[in-house]
C-alpha cells in the first residue's frame, strides 16, 4: 500500500478551487432558477422586476456586492469581538476566578430569559 500524503500544494489549491466552485454554483442555480438547492427547499426565489429569475449577469453582480458588503461588516465584527476577547480575559476573568477562589458571591448571567441570579462560588 501506498502512503497518503497531502502536501500543502494540494491544499493552497483546493480551498481556493473549492470558493469558485460554490460561486459559480450560487451563480448559475440564482441566475437560471432563481434559486439554489437551499432556497429552493425553504421556498425562496430570488426575482427581477419582471418576477422572472435574474439572469447570469445580475446573479454575479449580486454574488459580488454580497462579498463586499460582508467584506465589510466582518472586519469590524471580528475587531469588536476580539476586543471582547481582549477585555474578559484581562479584565473579567482574573476576578471570576478569584471570586471562586474565595467563595465571594457574585452574579452570574445566562439562559435564554437573560435570568439574574446569585451564585456562590465553589
Amino acid at each position: 500500500m501506498g502512503d497518503i500524503i497531502i502536501a500543502e500544494e494540494y491544499i493552497a489549491f483546493s480551498i481556493p478551487m473549492f470558493y469558485v466552485i460554490l460561486k459559480a454554483y450560487q451563480v448559475v442555480m440564482v441566475g437560471l432558477f432563481g434559486s439554489t438547492l437551499g432556497k429552493m427547499a425553504t421556498g425562496i426565489r430570488v426575482v427581477n422586476d419582471g418576477m422572472e429569475p435574474p439572469g447570469i449577469g445580475q446573479a454575479i453582480l449580486r454574488e459580488v456586492a454580497g462579498n463586499l458588503i460582508s467584506l465589510v461588516l466582518l472586519i469590524p465584527y471580528w475587531l469588536l469581538f476580539s476586543l471582547f476577547l481582549v477585555v474578559f480575559v484581562i479584565i473579567a476573568l482574573p476576578f471570576i476566578l478569584l471570586a471562586t477562589l474565595l467563595r465571594v458571591p457574585f452574579i452570574v448571567m445566562g439562559g435564554a430569559s437573560g435570568w439574574v441570579g446569585w451564585k456562590v462560588g465553589h
